[in-house]
């Protein structure tokens, strides 16, 4: 039966258990990196069948490592079918904020085949205000100002029946919600990447159901998510890209011939210039260009053990010219020089300083006499385990004293500054360290407790396109 595989670029990275997947569904929803693993896994059995693949917000990965990974895959997928006597499957890829188009649709469809952009000419209604909540930015005190910022968001939610606040990082939308939750009296929750999977859902479902009057969130929420009905949105600082900002602001006014609105409010000076030159290049559509990068040379080492190891499981010899060949078909891989590849084959193999690497395994057997390239012990569980391309961020988990349920992630050094009985917010709620572990912290709800501290992650912040190396946000 024919198989659509819809994959979510917009979503955090995830871990999830796909690779399981037993009987072949009629639409499969994944994400890039549950894609690899069961490409990689037992459940590509499942994926012989595909017959379409929808890459939803293609923008939010075409311009990096992720996305070349992600290609890479849908590479391995098209050869997957076709050893399995099936057609080429049709790539649709979608985004309302990309530019330049071609480029981008050359980067969905990979190398050589034919492809045709869809350019709808239909322009969204947008509503953008920028408001300065200070008269003088110079006559505050230390330049910023976050007071009368606060001040201005609270007459935006109160005059709305639903306003989503963005920040740019998640210690500010733990902060902007602290100082909302007093001023309301109510819990304002937070939504961003360090808050449980569990939470998160239970968040979106009261946004969509129309019972929550104000969230602060990060880009989090800016992709792939139906949200139901926001009446305003609201950016706390500059949203330090255009695209980001019609995304933001797209969330509100969702349905077809409705209005977007988006209030600006800067937090200091140089901030409110900003703010008025992204809403009016937003006005205009002028978003930034997209540009994959040349030829990713660590992602493409995950992806050739993890083809290599697949192609054992199923008693399918590979050698080394099938596999630049298959390279060669992504777009990021299109000019990929042989001796580059040669070499990355190499280092896989154990060409590497044994003085300097001597904990690193190699993970692949190449005979140049055969060009047969097959797998050593330990490359499936390195490949099923180290693939992708999601950074090590340090974090601990923060669970409820069942050791069960988890509440969120904490970054690493910020546990290290952390003492058993300290206070700390997390999704807007106060939580107190009970125990503190090797890579857990045991907490409990210490809710009215005054002053707790804010927590911090590190490597979030936005910076020239708002993303880490490895394409996600918030």
């Amino acid at each position: 039966m024919p198989i659509t595989t819809a994959v979510r670029t917009g979503d955090t990275p995830s871990r999830e258990r796909t690779s399981q997947l037993k009987a072949p569904p009629d639409i499969l929803i994944t994400t890039p990196e549950s894609l690899y693993l069961m490409l990689t896994g037992s459940g590509r059995r499942a994926l012989e069948g595909v017959s379409t693949v929808i890459l939803d917000e293609i923008h939010s990965v075409a311009g990096t490592k992720r996305g070349s990974h992600l290609v890479l895959s849908l590479e391995r997928l098209e050869e997957l079918v076709a050893r399995a006597g099936g057609v080429s499957p049709q790539r649709i890829a979608l985004s309302a904020t990309v530019a330049p188009i071609d480029v981008v649709a050359s980067f969905a469809a990979g190398t050589g085949r034919a492809m045709r952009p869809v350019v709808v000419a239909a322009r969204k209604s947008l509503d953008l205000t920028v408001t300065s909540p200070a008269s003088d930015f110079r006559s505050l005190p230390d330049g910023s100002a976050w007071g009368p910022a606060i001040e201005t968001v609270l007459r935006e939610v109160e005059a709305r029946k639903t306003t989503l606040v963005f920040c740019n990082n998640r210690r500010l939308a733990e902060k902007v919600a602290r100082k909302l939750s007093d001023a309301t009296g109510t819990d304002v929750p937070t939504h961003h990447g360090s808050v449980s999977r569990p939470m998160r859902e239970k968040i979106e479902a009261a946004l969509k159901s129309g019972t929550l009057p104000v969230l602060v969130a990060t880009g989090s929420l800016e992709l792939g998510i139906d949200v139901g009905h926001v009446d305003s949105v609201v950016l706390l600082e500059s949203p330090k890209g255009i695209a980001r900002g019609l995304q933001r602001v797209g969330r509100s006014g969702h349905l077809v011939g409705e209005t977007a609105r988006g209030l600006f409010v800067p937090l200091y000076l140089d901030d409110l210039f900003e703010s008025a030159a992204t809403a009016e290049a937003m006005r205009e559509g002028a978003v930034e260009e997209t540009r994959p990068p040349d030829f990713p040379l660590d992602v493409l080492a995950q992806q050739l053990v993890a083809e290599t190891v697949a192609r054992a499981g199923d008693g399918l010899p590979v050698t080394a010219a099938e596999l630049f060949a298959l390279a060669r078909k992504a777009w990021p891989y299109r000019a990929l020089p042989r001796s580059l590849f040669l070499e990355t084959l190499a280092m896989l193999s154990g060409k590497y300083p044994r003085e300097r690497f001597a904990a690193l395994a190699p993970k692949l057997v190449w005979d140049r006499a055969t060009d047969r390239v097959t797998p050593l012990p330990g490359a499936r569980l390195a490949a099923l385990l180290d693939g992708g391309t999601i950074g090590d961020r340090g974090t601990f988990r923060a669970v409820l004293p069942d050791r069960k349920t988890a509440v969120g992630e904490l970054d690493e050094e910020f546990v290290h500054e952390t003492k058993e009985g300290d206070v700390f917010l997390l999704g807007s709620r106060a939580w107190r360290a009970i125990e503190i572990g090797h890579s857990t912290v045991v907490v409990e709800e210490a809710h009215g407790q005054p002053a707790p501290r804010m927590p911090f992650w590190r490597g979030e912040g936005l910076g020239e396109r708002g993303l880490s190396a490895n394409g996600s946000a918030g």
